[in-house]
This record gives C-alpha cells, sequence and structure tokens, in this order.
C-alpha cells in the first residue's frame, strides 16, 4: 500500500471520530433536555405523591407495633410463668434423683480413692521417715561433735574457778561441822537429856507403855501420881522452847557461810559419815526393828545398782571407765553407736563411754565406724 493511501485511510478515520463525538455530544445533549423536561417533573409528582402516604403508612406501622406488644406481653409473661411453675417441680425432682443416684457413686469413689491412696500415703511417710531418720541422727552427731570442743573449752575455763570456789567454802564447811560438833552437837544432847527427863516425858511413856497393853489386851491401870502445879509445868514448856529456840538459831549462824550466805556448797565425806554415823545411832536408840527395815530396803536397791554396772559391757576388748589401760585406744559412742579412731575429730571431741582395743571388737558390739 502505498503512503498516499494510508494517510487518506488516516484522516477518513479522523473525520469519522469527529463526527461521531459530535453526535455524540448532540445525543447527550438532547438526553438531558428530555430529564429536565419529561422525568425530572414526573419524577416530582410522584414523590409528591408517595410521601404522604408512606408517612400515614408509618403512623400505622407503630400504632399496630404499640398494639401488638400491649397484646403479646401479658401472654408472654403468663406463658413464662406457667413454663416456671411446670417445669420447677420436674427440675427439683430432677436434681433430687440426680444426688440419690450420684451420692453412692461418690462415696464409693471417695472410699476407692481413700483406699489406693492410704497405702501410699503410709508407704511414702516411712520412706521418708526412713531416709531422714539417719540424714537427722548424722545431723545431730556432726552437731554434736562440733559443739563438743566448745564445751570442752567452757569447761576447762570454768573448771579453774569452780575449783576455786570449792577451795573457799570447803574451810567454811570444815570450820563450821567443828563448831557444830564442838558447840551445838553437846547442847543439843543437854536438851535431849533435860527433856528425857522431864516428868511429862516419863508420862507420856507411861501412856505409851499403857495403850501397848490396851492393845495387846493386857491393860493394867496405872497408879494415880500426886498432881502437879499447872503454872510449874507451863514454865517448863516455855525454858524448853526458848532453849530449843536459842540452839536453832545458834545452829543457822555457826553453819551459815560468811561472805554472802546464798552459795550451794557440798558438805566433804568426814562431815557425811559423821551425820550418817549419828543419824544411825539416832535411829537405833529410838527404833532398832525400823532402823533393820530400812537397812533392808536399801539393801536391794544397791545390789540392783551393782548389778546393773556390772551388766553395763561390750564384751570382749571393751573397757568402760575413764582411766583406760593403754591397749583400749578407740573411744565408742553410746548414742550414735559409732567409733571413732585416733587422729580423726571425732576421737578428739567425742567423750568416750566405752573404749575398744581393736575395731574388731568394736564392730562386734554393735558400732560403726565415724566417718570423720
Amino acid at each position: 500500500m502505498k503512503k498516499k493511501d494510508i494517510a487518506a485511510v488516516g484522516d477518513t478515520a479522523h473525520d469519522l471520530a469527529q463526527d461521531i463525538k459530535a453526535d455524540l455530544a448532540n445525543l447527550g445533549a438532547d438526553a438531558l433536555k428530555v430529564v429536565d423536561e419529561y422525568i425530572a417533573p414526573r419524577a416530582r409528582d410522584l414523590a409528591d405523591y408517595l410521601a404522604p402516604r408512606a408517612q400515614d403508612l408509618g403512623r400505622r406501622g407503630v400504632q399496630f407495633a404499640s398494639e401488638a406488644r400491649d397484646t403479646v406481653q401479658p401472654k408472654v409473661v403468663q406463658f413464662a410463668t406457667d413454663a416456671r411453675d411446670a417445669l420447677q417441680p420436674k427440675v427439683a425432682q430432677f436434681a433430687s434423683d440426680a444426688r440419690d443416684t450420684l451420692q453412692p457413686k461418690l462415696a464409693y469413689l471417695a472410699s476407692e480413692a481413700r483406699d489406693n491412696l492410704q497405702p501410699k500415703v503410709v508407704q511414702f511417710a516411712s520412706d521418708a521417715r526412713d531416709t531422714l531418720q539417719p540424714k537427722l541422727s548424722r545431723f545431730a552427731d556432726d552437731t554434736r561433735d562440733n559443739l563438743q570442743p566448745y564445751v570442752d573449752e567452757a569447761m576447762e575455763r570454768l573448771q579453774p574457778h569452780l575449783d576455786d570456789a570449792y577451795a573457799r567454802v570447803q574451810p567454811l564447811v570444815d570450820a563450821g561441822r567443828d563448831r557444830f560438833n564442838a558447840d551445838v552437837l553437846p547442847r543439843i544432847n543437854e536438851v535431849v537429856d533435860s527433856v528425857a527427863a522431864m516428868p511429862q516425858t516419863q508420862d507420856a511413856k507411861d501412856r505409851l507403855v499403857a495403850a501397848r497393853a490396851a492393845l495387846a489386851g493386857e491393860l493394867k491401870l496405872p497408879e494415880p501420881e500426886p498432881t502437879r502445879s499447872i503454872g510449874k509445868t507451863f514454865l517448863q514448856l516455855i525454858l524448853a522452847t526458848g532453849l530449843l529456840a536459842g540452839i536453832a538459831y545458834a545452829i543457822k549462824r555457826f553453819l551459815a557461810p560468811e561472805d554472802s550466805g546464798w552459795q550451794a556448797h557440798e558438805p566433804s565425806e568426814a562431815y557425811r559419815r559423821d551425820a550418817a554415823f549419828a543419824t544411825e545411832d539416832a535411829l537405833a536408840d529410838v527404833a532398832p526393828d525400823a532402823t533393820a527395815e530400812l537397812v533392808t530396803e536399801e539393801a536391794p536397791m544397791v545390789a540392783d545398782e551393782a548389778v546393773a554396772s556390772a551388766g553395763r559391757t561390750y564384751g570382749a576388748g571393751s573397757y568402760v571407765g575413764e582411766n583406760p589401760p593403754e591397749e583400749f585406744f578407740i573411744k565408742g559412742n553410746e548414742r550414735s553407736m559409732k567409733y571413732h579412731l585416733p587422729g580423726s575429730g571425732g576421737h578428739t571431741r567425742t567423750i568416750a563411754d566405752v573404749w575398744f582395743n581393736s575395731e574388731a571388737a568394736a564392730e562386734a558390739a554393735g558400732f560403726t565406724k565415724a566417718q570423720r
């Protein structure tokens, strides 16, 4: 095709497009004219016609809804009340039946759970006890072993003070005992002799003899004695009471310490022996039979203590005492049932309840070796 023909076709198409554009513009203007002249007035007329009718329809809808509400609401309330009254007994019956049905099952489940859990809880408690008891025992032993040096150190510090206090108190005790034996005891003997020589004492003895005779069926009335002066007897009783009060005061003054008077002290061995001999002599003079009974009752107690001390043994290779022979060098602790070898920390801290000459002897007695 030639270039002239192509240009001619292009010009023709351009003209055709211009014509179509002009036709469409004219067509749009004609459509707008038709809308303005014909459609718009008729639409306004239709809106004016429908607006009053739509408002009237809305008013009628509101009135209908109000009437429907007033009509339906009492019926709905009545229906709800009737439904509640009808369902409440059924719900209560259903709940009662469910409770009666489920309660035995729940009780059975609880019983089964208890029966199943109780052995497990008991086993758990037993396991916990078996697990914790050795640890607690070991902790107690370690604590005691750790604290023992401090206790020993405190005892070493206190021992000189105790010895000094005992050295100070002992002369006072000895002086008090000497004063008692030299001054108070003779006066007491004099008072006892004077009381025994009083007519009232003899009268009491005679009455005692008469009472014994009456109990034995050999009552014999004593011969009447001349009456004594009441004033004289009363005076003798006042003198005897005053003498006893003076003796008690003298005993308190002689035996009280001269420094503060509150320190407790232990009598010396000699003083205890003298007091024991004096008590035995007095008992022998007053009631020989009662003294014999006391001695008889004390004898089994002493024998039992001796048997208990003798039975405290741990077999061959053991020694119980404070100063063991040289071959007994292993310390045993009764409370922890452990033995400690020389050179260990426990051997230094432990106060031995029993000594062993070998580890075999300690293990044969039921002791185990301490770890530290």
